[in-house]
């Protein structure tokens, strides 16, 4: 078995080396830096799926663990009651203004917008 395996890679090195030899330079400096890239690649993707696969061990573990805690444990309930509105029954009250009064009335510090490009002039 292993004079097969050295007769396999003797007769693919005699393989390269001939097509190596048609080749111009740049495309067998290509065809290497594909091989070298493609190797060098190998390592960082098995350490990655290595760092994955213990990240998830430890999800696995920390959720086993922390699963009975949490199941017994249960938030307190929030209820939420809400008043009935006051409507006025016949008129408004003496410290609320009407609705004209309100409106009709300037307020301090009202805020006023000018958009760009705006004129300012009055619509009567």
């Amino acid at each position: 078995m292993q004079r097969w395996g050295v007769g396999a890679v003797i007769l693919g090195g005699i393989a390269i080396w001939q097509l190596g030899g048609r080749l111009s330079d740049d495309a067998v400096g290509m065809a290497l830096g594909i091989v070298l890239g493609v190797l060098a690649s190998i390592p960082a993707s098995l350490l990655i799926l290595a760092g994955s696969q213990r990240q998830i061990a430890q999800q696995e573990a920390h959720s086993l663990r922390s699963a009975p805690e949490t199941s017994a444990v249960y938030p307190p309930p929030v209820v939420v009651l809400a008043g009935q509105p006051q409507l006025p029954s016949a008129g408004f009250h003496p410290q609320q203004p009407s609705v004209e009064e309100y409106w009709s009335t300037p307020r301090l510090g009202a805020r006023r917008f000018k958009i760009v490009g705006e004129q300012e002039q009055w619509i009567e």
